[in-house]
């Protein structure tokens, strides 16, 4: 049941407002000069910076080196300096200019072996993270041509002749963040530092091992910068300059063999005193018994770690240097299109696209922790959509799946692109029939529809849907926008007005990714009605380009990398990303090969050793009832018991619709 602060919610929301998104440029990099406390903007990332004066001294745009994350693979940078400080401090920041699709590699410093102090993490869903501490010379610095140090001259200037440098970069599959904080620890000659780890007196191990926690914590502040709406991310801390922070290192993620072989010894105790109990019945011999249990220890145990390791040994972690690409100059940036232009809706930090304007507030109530919002769009008295935003109030503890209509087979479309333990979106379009009457069942439709009837707005007799989930592993963003069909285009059985109407679901897409993360969506961006499929198309190619042109006409990539970009980017359109399985899914497959596998060496340890091949079927058979509810349980607890990862429990959630299908 909604709670009686629904009234105040909405009048919190009639207080926001409705905007046009005005983001900053992908182009747009913090003026030289500018004095930061708290955090600065960058490429339409808020960073958080450590406590202090920070004043920007060089920037520049670069690329990624050696490797390729694909289209829109720009690199943004700046050098901040710590101001009236001693010994001197300074910042490297990076972050990508626009999201990728398949992710970012780890620095190379993580790598290196002349780190003192180094930790990264497994490779999993295409999030990487790693930190490191090292001394390295300001001459070595500046030639290493980072993005940052585009004004050599300033850098150097700047820049001390050495210091010891704590850095970590944070990335998934669309976003990467490189922070890096230099400091020259007060009372050690430079000599002492470049060398190993084991070389250094105690008192540079406690500054070393005190900045590789400082770096190592602050990690999951970048995390939350690049995932999270502004109101969710922590502040930084003040790095330890002259001793030990006196905090203990959060550590890595427990490695995908290290969880195997513990959710392994978990698993075997019970399932070995099932098949004791099951070979003794069925042999009536306890020796017998006991070397069937001994023979499929053995054999299992190897069978449940390769099953495990086949479905999440983890991609390599491959090094992206980042280096700086062409010298900027005042050239213009591509403006952003007028026609179509895209909307927002803010909501509990998360910006919800809208397509075009004149939306308005018809309800809002919360229930559970989460935030919904009813708008509408007219035109006289004719209700030409809907929206239905429902949103999280805090970060969730658990992991909020795929909607259920996206693995549906009898609507128009679904689509999961992609559907991972810390993040997934997924699309569908059906069509539905408006509930009129007896809408008390959902309260709040039912306040929406006494809005409308009592404005005189007449509710269509059914309404097309295109529904979208977006979410990361604290936030989701469930929307509904429902369409009054056109009059104009053939009934929405057929082809062309679900075709369109895919075509607009997938162009909502990066709207979508980039609000459930608190940001609003790019400038170039639009949104038209669905059913302009002539403006759809066109946007969509916009959205793909327009942000390579604005980069090129900024110098941030040079003609090259324009037309190489520009060729994947159109490319990536034809082939969009596309999971064929839900987290779900993707579970009772991974079970069922196990139990599969299991089967056939149960049955074949069982007979070799009874020389019986009855009982050896018996023995399978029976156990491959019991041995799946142990192996759920088991699997459940490690789930839960926040060994190696955070603790997360995969839930269903799906919301009720504001009718019935139509069928």
């Amino acid at each position: 049941m909604r709670s009686a602060c629904g009234w105040i919610a909405g009048l919190a929301v009639l207080l926001l407002g409705i905007a046009w998104a005005a983001p900053s440029q992908a182009t747009e990099l913090p003026a030289r000069g500018q004095i930061r406390t708290k955090d600065i903007v960058m490429l339409e990332k808020r960073v958080p910076l450590p406590p202090g004066e920070w004043q920007v001294v060089s920037s520049g745009f670069g690329r990624v080196a050696d490797e390729d994350p694909g289209p829109y693979g720009a690199i943004g940078g700046v050098l901040l300096i710590r101001r009236g400080n001693s010994p001197r401090e300074f910042l490297l920041i990076h972050t990508n200019a626009l999201p990728v699709r398949d992710g970012w590699g780890a620095a190379p410093e993580c790598a290196s072996e002349k780190a003192l102090v180094r930790s990264t993490g497994e490779t999993h869903n295409l999030h990487n993270g790693c930190s490191f501490v090292m001394a390295t010379r300001s001459g070595w610095l500046a030639g290493a041509h980072l993005p940052a140090l585009a004004d050599e001259a300033a850098a150097r200037a700047t820049l001390p002749p050495w210091a010891l440098v704590a850095g970590f970069r944070v990335s998934d599959r669309r976003d990467v963040l490189d922070i890096r904080y230099g400091v020259v620890p007060d009372g050690f000659p430079a000599a002492g530092w470049f060398g190993d780890y084991d070389h250094l007196s105690a008192p540079q191990k406690a500054i070393a091992d005190g900045l590789g926690d400082w770096a190592q914590r602050t990690r999951a502040v970048g995390v939350a910068t690049l995932r999270a709406p502004a109101g969710q991310v922590p502040p930084l801390t003040a790095p330890p300059v002259h001793a030990a922070a006196g905090e203990e290192n959060t550590g890595e993620e427990i490695s995908a063999t290290r969880l195997a072989l513990y959710k392994l010894a978990t698993y075997r105790l019970p399932a070995s005193m099932v098949t004791l109990g099951l070979s003794w019945a069925l042999s009536a011999n306890f020796l017998t018994a006991v070397e069937v249990t001994i023979w499929q220890g053995l054999t299992h145990s190897l069978v449940f770690v390769a099953n495990e390791l086949a479905w999440e040994w983890p991609r390599t972690n491959t090094p992206m240097p980042f280096v700086q690409g062409a010298p900027r100059d005042n050239r213009q940036p591509v403006a952003a299109p007028s026609a179509g232009k895209i909307a927002t809706f803010a909501v509990d930090g998360k910006f919800v696209p809208l397509p075009g304007e004149g939306w308005i507030v018809l309800a809002a109530g919360s229930a559970d922790g989460i935030t919904e919002t009813i708008l509408a769009k007219t035109e006289g008295t004719t209700l030409a959509g809907l929206t239905i935003a429902r949103t999280n109030q805090a970060p969730r503890a658990d992991i909020l799946g795929t909607s259920g209509e996206c693995s549906r087979t009898d609507i128009y479309f679904t689509v999961i692109r992609y559907d991972t333990p810390v993040d997934g979106y997924c699309a569908y379009g059906k069509q539905v029939v408006p509930a009129t009457q007896g809408a008390a069942d959902d309260p709040l439709w039912a306040r929406a529809m006494e809005r409308l009837q009592t404005d005189g707005v007449a509710i269509p007799p059914s309404l097309i849907v295109a529904g979208t989930r977006a979410r990361t592993r604290e936030n989701v963003m469930d929307v509904r926008y429902y369409f009054a069909p056109d009059p104009t285009l053939s009934s929405p059985e057929q082809d062309d007005p679900v075709a369109a109407l895919q075509a607009w679901a997938d162009l909502i897409q990066d709207s979508q990714e980039q609000g459930v993360r608190g940001r609003p969506p790019s400038l170039y961006a639009r949104a038209p009605w669905p059913w302009k499929a002539e403006a759809v198309n066109a946007a969509i190619t916009d959205q793909a380009v327009a942000p390579l042109l604005a980069l090129a006409a900024a110098k941030a990539i040079d003609d090259t990398s324009l037309q190489q970009q520009r060729a994947k980017a159109e490319a990536a359109l034809l082939a969009r990303e596309r999971q064929r399985w839900s987290l779900w899914t993707r579970s009772a497959y991974k079970v069922a090969t196990y139990r599969a596998a299991s089967y056939v060496d149960t049955t074949a340890v069982s007979w070799v050793v009874t020389g019986s091949a009855a009982q050896g079927f018996a023995l399978a058979t029976i156990g491959g009832y019991i041995r799946p509810i142990i192996a759920y349980i088991n699997e459940l607890g490690w789930a839960n018991s926040g060994v190696g990862k955070a603790s997360a429990p995969l839930v269903p959630v799906d919301f009720p619709d504001i009718g019935r299908d139509f069928h």
